[in-house]
């Protein structure tokens, strides 16, 4: 069966799921973002107070991940976009220093 929204098969794998040669994929999420969207949403209004304070204390957790500066940590917090040069929406993004650190923890 074919996906009518993407013109793919139904049992199609994920473009970003695919492995090229040796190296391993790593899947991102922009956590910033996602915490904006869930608390700008009517629906989730009861969850803006925990969101906001799971969203202080994940910048604290990035902040004691680059005093600790290790590659693999860092690389994950590259990933979850908790670094600002990792983050796209924000203004001091640097894609090459996020890949080149994301590369550097694999």
């Amino acid at each position: 069966m074919i996906n009518r929204k993407t013109k793919a098969p139904n049992d199609a794998k994920p473009v970003l799921a695919e492995g090229t040669g040796s190296r391993k994929v790593q899947w991102r999420v922009n956590t910033p973002q996602l915490l904006k969207e869930i608390i700008g949403n009517n629906e989730t209004a009861v969850l803006s107070k925990p969101l906001a304070i799971f969203g202080r204390i994940l910048a604290e957790v990035g902040e004691r991940a680059s005093e600790l500066n290790d590659p693999k940590l860092n690389a994950l917090m590259c990933r979850l976009a908790i670094y600002e040069v990792s983050d796209p929406y924000n203004a001091n993004y640097n894609a090459e220093l996020t890949n080149a650190t994301i590369e550097a923890g694999l």
